[in-house]
């Protein structure tokens, strides 16, 4: 059994979706901003899944057959979203993460890279085409050489 904020999944729904060399998952809410990264992720080879924050289970059953998570902070004091984070990195330490964020102050990044995320750019200052580099510089070394 595997618990994603209290709620309660069996291990074999997580074999539900098959592993595929760089493959990720978007959890972004805004829908047109999902939309953009999905489309320039594509583009760039990479087979993309995508789900809504609020929806944990459509998360935990991707979460067994992804190399990279990227995931909106919204709110970055959001409690759900770090506990998320934080049981995220425990059953599957594996998984890279790279947060997207609006103005996040220096003590939220330490925390967040306290627990586990390997990036996060600022939405002010990025464009999709930097998440497809970070991507690559994450999924291709680990595939790469494993």
């Amino acid at each position: 059994m595997l618990y994603v904020l209290k709620q309660k999944f069996n291990i074999a729904d997580l074999a539900e979706f098959p592993h595929t060399d760089k493959s990720v998952l978007l959890v972004v809410s805004e829908e047109n901003l999902r939309e953009i990264y999905r489309r320039h992720l594509e583009i760039s080879g990479f087979a993309v899944k995508s789900a809504d924050f609020g929806n944990h289970p459509e998360i935990a059953r991707h979460l067994g057959a992804i190399d990279l998570l990227i995931m909106d902070l919204r709110d970055s004091r959001e409690p759900d979203k770090l506990a998320f984070l934080k049981l995220l990195k425990q059953d599957f330490p594996g998984v890279s993460v790279i947060t997207i964020g609006l103005g996040l102050d220096e003590v939220i990044l330490q925390s967040l890279m306290a627990l586990g995320v390997v990036g996060h750019l600022d939405r002010k200052f990025s464009r999709p085409q930097d998440i497809i580099q970070i991507a690559k510089t994450i999924i291709i070394p680990k595939n790469k050489y494993v």
